[in-house]
């Protein structure tokens, strides 16, 4: 839940851009909820090096949401300029949010359509095109399969990850990609060349069966917490999250063992015994299931 932003929050936001102080503009959003400013304040530079979260596909470049393969082209400075721009760019899209309202406050976050023009306008003065964008193909693939209602859906449960546990953040973006490498067999052929090309974009993917695979274990543990949101997101996308509750359905199924949720023996010989007895607790099953979501043992 965003906290309203006052005409004193407004300034302070202000005066931290003209001092180029992105990291403070980000961190002063995400303590009053603004999911975006999380989002884009987790890419970090330090030095030479660019500290990102390896799980997440739409931040692991110097800026958040563009493509990585442009990086290679682009000096520091650019990198540089580019994160500032976007977060003007942001800014202005929230002041104007705030022109509407009566108060001259600023009540929500960024929509679809806002954030849309936050990187064309911050891209556009970059000499970029919206294809740099890692969220543009989704975007159009999304509007043409069910209109601008399912990128609402999708971008809204999208941009507030940041705001809840860290494996809701990692479903989204396997969903993401499980999402695309469906529709490159799409019978439409505008939308199967628009995935095609989105993942020649997104070169260090996984095969399509091993996003499936994490994506799966991801679903097991959305299960164990926040899962508010989840199931209208997953609808969006046109993916199943079997046992996934719709909003106020507590009907919420636990998968009793990590056979459930299609380990092979492979993932079991990897995994200590205890996590893959037949009689296990629940909070048990649920680090197993972030281990293999985040590599970690």
């Amino acid at each position: 839940m965003q906290r309203p932003l006052l005409s004193a929050d407004i300034r302070d936001l202000q005066h931290a851009l003209e001092a180029t102080s992105v990291n403070d503009f980000y961190n002063y959003l995400m303590q009053r909820g603004y999911g975006f400013a999380a989002w884009a304040g987790e890419s970090i530079k330090t030095g030479q090096n660019y500290v990102v979260p390896t799980a997440d596909f739409l931040r692991n470049s110097p800026i958040p949401g563009i493509c990585s393969p442009i990086f290679q082209i682009l000096g520091e400075t650019q990198v540089d300029k580019m994160r500032i721009d976007l977060a003007r760019s942001y800014f202005r899209a929230l002041q104007r949010i705030a022109r509407t309202s009566t108060e001259t406050i600023i009540e929500r976050d960024v929509n679809a359509f806002e954030i849309s023009g936050v990187y064309r306008e911050a891209l556009e003065r970059n000499g970029l095109s919206m294809e740099n964008w890692n969220l543009y193909f989704p975007f159009m693939v999304l509007k043409r399969l069910g209109g601008e209602a399912a990128v609402d859906v999708y971008w809204e449960f999208l941009r507030d990850t940041p705001m809840r546990s860290s494996h809701i953040g990692i479903v989204a973006n396997l969903a993401t990609i499980a999402f695309m490498y469906k529709q490159t067999m799409s019978t439409d052929t505008k939308v199967r060349q628009m995935a095609n090309s989105w993942l020649s974009r997104n070169p260090a993917m996984d095969s399509q069966d091993t996003i499936e695979t994490r994506f799966n274990w991801g679903l097991d543990a959305a299960r164990f917490s926040d899962y508010q949101g989840l199931a209208s997101f997953l609808e969006a996308l046109d993916l199943e999250g079997h046992g996934i509750p719709h909003d106020g359905d507590d009907s919420v199924r636990i998968a009793p063992t990590l056979q459930a949720v299609g380990l092979s023996k492979t993932d079991k010989a990897h995994a200590p015994m205890e996590d893959w007895e037949t009689e296990l607790e629940s909070a048990h099953i649920y680090r197993a299931l972030m281990a293999r979501l985040t590599g970690t043992r």
